[in-house]
């Protein structure tokens, strides 16, 4: 990324990722493993939580608490007007800011500022979740929408996946397995859809009944009885479960990116209008519910 000339920018969550990454760039620089360039920490909580492990640093194991996050390269942002700053920087520099998928917080300024750039590099090293910016980012799209503008993706992306904080697929199912039998239920209630229900599959293999494994779903209501799991049917429900990971708003973000590209892609005035006089015509057609 450094090779490249531009900026590295790395969407992190304020408490505790923020953290293991600046002693882990810290390591690497002073080993000489990567370039020694400016490194902002650029989120008031991830601040306000960074003087905290300082405060407690002899608490830590593995760490020479006497340096801890004080490499000179280090710069912890203090205000607006710094956080402002850091897009005047010139050749190259790591940038970590929250919130950590990207759809708040200062990280979006700095995805507004270098993502149309193509020698900047977007790093991410967590999860994103459906329906956040960092999970379209992550899906490979080519144009966003940061704070009402379109911006152009150029930045090249990459990810790096042990900053996990959470066990693996096969550790939970480990885990699960070592506490067997269980006389209730197991309740699967964290991860994509898809996901639980592999894991699902995975446990009812292990020796659980079917009937024991459960994936709740928005709304609904379990009663815990001795030796059973009573499940109550949501009297309404508020959400379909196809919106849950991918909702309207997403799409009309999507259509309203691709209508952006395809009008600047024309270049005559006459063939734009009428694109729209046929995009108008199709929502008169609509009629309202």
């Amino acid at each position: 990324a450094m090779e490249r000339g531009g900026n590295l920018i790395i969407p992190a969550f304020a408490v505790e990722r923020s953290q293991e990454l600046l002693h882990d760039i810290g390591l690497l620089m002073n080993r000489g493993e990567i370039p020694d360039v400016p490194v902002y920490l650029d989120s008031p909580l991830a601040r306000k939580v960074t003087s905290v492990f300082v405060k407690h640093a002899e608490a830590l194991d593995d760490v020479d608490a006497k340096k801890l996050f004080q490499h000179p390269r280090f710069k912890i942002v203090q205000s607006v007007a710094q956080s402002k700053q850091i897009k005047e920087v010139e050749g190259g520099a790591i940038i970590l800011s929250a919130s950590g998928m990207c759809d708040a917080g200062r990280i979006k300024h700095h995805l507004r500022n270098n993502l149309w750039r193509s020698d900047a590099t977007l790093l991410f090293v967590g999860y994103q979740a459906p329906g956040t910016l960092g999970h379209i980012l992550r899906g490979g799209a080519k144009l966003v929408r940061i704070h009402g503008k379109t911006v152009e993706v150029n930045a090249v992306l990459r990810e790096i996946g042990n900053y996990s904080a959470h066990a693996d697929g096969k550790e939970l199912v480990t885990w699960i397995r070592e506490r067997l039998p269980a006389t209730g239920g197991v309740f699967l209630t964290h991860g994509e859809q898809a996901r639980r229900k592999d894991m699902r599959e995975e446990l009812i293999r292990s020796g659980l009944p079917p009937e024991r494994v459960m994936l709740p779903a928005l709304d609904e209501t379990f009663t815990l009885a001795v030796g059973e799991t009573i499940r109550e049917e949501p009297a309404v429900t508020r959400i379909a479960p196809a919106e849950l990971e991918r909702d309207w708003y997403n799409d009309y973000a999507a259509l309203i990116l691709e209508l952006a590209h395809r009008l600047e892609e024309i270049t005559e005035a006459a063939e734009r209008r009428t694109l729209l006089t046929r995009l108008r015509s199709a929502l008169d057609q609509v009629e309202p519910s």
